[in-house]
């Protein structure tokens, strides 16, 4: 099965007491090399999010506040979608548009990626 995009949940998934472990983040970084677009998932403010989880330029782009907030690290673009339904569509569309063709494995856990 090939893979395009990796959703990672933040709290109680890849962090732990809202801390994120140093080989997670290299295996973010190894997912991402292999050309796979890598989202957090957070039902977190993205202040908050910023604060507990520092720099987010090690993953593509995040969902944040329950899915009302679509935001990518590079600065470009964020989208706030509670409003109105045609700017989720809009906000899907420009997702959509990162997904690069790739491949990748999920192992057991949420810590362990490997190559297929």
């Amino acid at each position: 099965m090939k893979f395009s995009v990796l959703a990672l949940d933040y709290d109680g998934t890849i962090a732990r007491d809202g801390v994120l472990d140093p080989e997670v983040r290299a295996a973010i970084a190894e997912v991402r090399a292999q050309g796979l677009t890598v989202l957090l998932v957070t039902g977190r403010t993205l202040s908050d999010l910023k604060k507990v989880a520092g720099d987010l330029g090690f993953i593509d782009a995040v969902v944040a506040e329950n899915g009302a907030v679509l935001y990518f690290p590079n600065g470009h673009t964020r989208f706030s979608v509670i409003r109105h339904p045609r700017s989720s569509l809009q906000s899907c569309a420009v997702a959509e548009s990162l997904i690069r063709p790739a491949s990748a494995s999920w192992n057991r856990t949420p810590h362990q990626l490997r190559r297929s």
